[in-house]
């Protein structure tokens, strides 16, 4: 009997594992930006730091990690919100 069911359950599987004839068409298009944001040059971004920076401690390539204190505006259009992260090197 296992036999049998074993002979019967075999094609099944082989059927359900079948491929279709249409190919797949994969395609790496980059997605198009249409309304890039630009930060003008000399535009100040005030932050707040998250850790103190001390001259006995710190060295040239150290992390340094502060967020923004008040959002940056630019044609009435929000360039960077308050809050947000941003990570710094010590040169």
């Amino acid at each position: 009997m296992r036999l049998l069911s074993a002979l019967l359950l075999v094609p099944a599987i082989a059927l359900g594992q079948a491929t279709s004839d249409t190919p797949t068409v994969i395609t790496s298009a980059k997605p198009e930006i249409k309304n890039p944001i630009v930060i003008p040059t000399g535009t100040k971004v005030p932050v707040v730091l998250q850790h103190a920076i001390t001259t006995k401690s710190a060295r040239e390539g150290d992390a340094v990690y502060a967020h923004t204190s008040f959002p940056v505006v630019a044609n009435d259009r929000l360039l960077i919100p308050a809050g947000t992260y941003v990570q710094g090197k010590i040169v």
